[in-house]
């Protein structure tokens, strides 16, 4: 896999958060806005050359099809975080269904949960992992 070029990690950086945020790809004319581009034709630019570079993914003739292309998809790093997610809302999960939790200690659990998850995803990208 090549490394990515500036404007290249900036597009993947921003397909990945889209995603993660909103669990759908973004659009072309979504990144071009986000990336403060004038067309639609210079983010299929930008595509196809990560995509020929091996660090972008997309199925042909399918709408917010693109997923981003980590050489560390399956590290132990990364399974690691996944685990550490799903101990999260499954914790979230058993204290919402216990009836000797206030609403409020709920809201406040469930606050604190959203809050360590979401610095699990960003210490995983900022760790160049994917998960």
């Amino acid at each position: 896999m090549n490394t990515p070029t500036k404007k290249q990690k900036i597009l993947l950086d921003f397909i990945d958060e889209f995603t993660d945020e909103h669990n759908i790809s973004p659009t072309y004319r979504e990144i071009a806005d986000a990336l403060g581009l004038n067309s639609v034709a210079s983010v299929a630019q930008r595509i196809d050359n990560c995509v020929e570079a091996g660090l972008l993914e997309k199925r042909p003739r399918e709408a917010r099809s693109l997923r981003v292309i980590s050489n560390q998809d399956n590290s132990d790093l990364a399974r690691a975080f996944r685990q550490k997610i799903a101990a999260l809302n499954a914790q979230e999960a058993a204290e919402s269904e216990d009836p000797a939790i206030s609403e409020s200690d709920l809201l406040l659990t469930k606050k604190a949960v959203s809050e360590q998850i979401a610095t699990l995803k960003k210490a995983a990208r900022i760790l160049g992992i994917r998960l």
